[in-house]
């Protein structure tokens, strides 16, 4: 019997920068299963302290709102598509999109309709001179 217990040895400590990363990359991972899980839940995944979790998204909202407008963002990234017949373009950016989004359908779900639809819809704009209808 030891008097001493042994310590878990403490995480590396990780910059801002990638703290959110990592934060919004496990947010995508737990709330895709369960958009109702808290900052907590995320911060445990990301392997990120309450303390910095908290500085970096303040509440859950913004945690998920930053999470579904870096989607969108990347959607609207993937609109540009420059090889290709029309159709082609069109399903490969189908493809990219179902393939970003199935895996977040409760986050997508939340951009598309929830309170983050003005978000979203910001950072789709990008897109909206192509994805516009033709005048007649």
């Amino acid at each position: 019997m030891s008097l001493f217990r042994r310590r878990k040895p403490l995480a590396p400590a990780i910059d801002d920068d990638a703290a959110r990363v990592r934060l919004l990359d496990a947010a995508v991972s737990v709330l895709g299963r369960d958009a109702g899980a808290p900052l907590g839940t995320v911060a445990r995944r990301a392997q990120v302290d309450d303390e910095t979790a908290r500085r970096l998204f303040p509440t859950r909202h913004a945690l998920v709102e930053a999470t579904v407008v870096r989607g969108a963002t990347r959607i609207a990234g993937a609109a540009f598509l420059d090889d290709g017949e029309p159709r082609e373009q069109i399903a490969m950016l189908i493809g990219r999109v179902w393939q970003d989004q199935a895996p977040v359908l409760p986050l997508t779900r939340l951009g598309a309709r929830g309170p983050y639809r003005r978000s979203v819809e910001r950072a789709l704009s990008p897109c909206a001179p192509r994805c516009a209808k033709p005048s007649r």
